[in-house]
């Protein structure tokens, strides 16, 4: 690896008053990046060439009337690169003179991942996929600590303890989804267009190289538990003290018309579920759009048969709207659903 050297210097072309750009100069294999110094006022430091020496610590001469706040300025500058070239090189993170450029002036920490991590979910449009990777740092916390860590830390020894943490309370596929982020943080990280930390020290691969290996989840069936029969004409049967739909507190009671609702309709997806209106009830159907899917889009079509005209009926509270949402508890149903607190 080619030593990195920064110095300062003047641009070669002064603009239309004959003022030249001073710039801090980092070097690497005789290729350069440069960065304007800024004067206490944030504009860019111009002098006339007359005015310039060059000297370390008097690069501006006397002949300026803010020399001494000039060459301060400067100086700060060069420390300021300089340290960040020494960090990086102790830490054996250097990639590129743009390393040194983009530990200054980038807004994240240059190698702390949650840090990283919560940049990039600042990001995210999508409130499912930002969930994930919440839980993923959730998790990561909660096995750690929240002191902050480098991506340098995050060793195949790392992933291997933190593979056997998520063991203990989750299954393979959650394992495996958990670490398919974190890897794919690496990923961004390690891009060009980010070039965040070295891919010298990126942790996943094959075992036999020495890497973590995301486990496979291909080869696992997955397992559904079914309701019988009997356990389903049970739940037709159940009843649940609902005088008034709306001022109801029991949740078994839109929990149970909830899957019912679901079931006659061939298993609509919960998103679908609790965002039906009375306006998807006609006269003698009842239809819905689904959102998501291969069938995203998809109108879908349901004879209302006694019932599923039973059900609707049980759920209708006096003087409703068309526009008012069916399950007018939501939440709770969801929260019961996803609980099983059928009883």
């Amino acid at each position: 690896m080619s030593e990195i050297t920064i110095n300062v210097e003047l641009k070669t072309t002064p603009n239309q008053d004959g003022l030249r750009l001073v710039q801090i100069r980092i070097t690497q294999n005789k290729k350069h990046k440069r960065e304007p110094v800024k004067t206490d006022t944030n504009q860019f430091m111009r002098v006339a060439t007359n005015q310039w020496s060059g000297e370390y610590g008097s690069w501006v001469k006397k002949n300026h009337p803010n020399y001494k706040s000039y060459n301060e300025l400067i100086g700060f500058d060069l420390t300021k690169y300089g340290k960040a070239s020494k960090k990086l090189t102790e830490e054996n993170l250097i990639v590129s003179k743009s390393d040194v450029h983009e530990a200054v002036n980038t807004i994240i920490l240059k190698q702390d991942f949650i840090a990283y991590l919560d940049k990039k979910m600042a990001g995210m449009k999508s409130f499912n996929n930002k969930k994930i990777y919440v839980t993923t740092k959730n998790k990561i916390i909660d096995c750690f600590g929240d002191a902050p860590f480098d991506f340098s830390d995050m060793t195949p020894a790392w992933l291997e303890k933190f593979d056997e943490y998520l063991r203990e309370k989750n299954n393979l596929v959650s394992l495996s989804i958990y670490m398919k982020k974190i890897k794919r943080l690496w990923n961004m990280a390690m891009s060009k267009k980010e070039q965040v930390v070295n891919k010298e020290l990126y942790p996943f691969g094959k075992v036999e190289d020495g890497k973590y290996q995301i486990p496979s989840t291909k080869k696992l069936k997955k397992q559904l538990e079914r309701l019988t029969e009997t356990e389903i004409k049970s739940l037709f049967k159940c009843q649940y003290n609902n005088s008034d739909v709306y001022d109801t507190v029991d949740l078994k009671f839109y929990a149970q018309k909830a899957f019912l609702l679901s079931f006659l309709c061939a298993g609509i997806r919960i998103e679908d579920l609790l965002c039906l209106k009375w306006s998807n009830e006609k006269q003698d159907e009842f239809v819905y759009i689904m959102s998501k899917g291969v069938a995203k889009g998809k109108e879908k079509k349901f004879g209302i048969n006694p019932q599923l005209k039973q059900i609707l009926d049980d759920l209708r509270p006096e003087n409703y709207k068309k526009d008012d949402f069916i399950l007018t508890r939501a939440s709770g149903t969801l929260l019961y659903l996803i609980f099983c607190a059928i009883k």
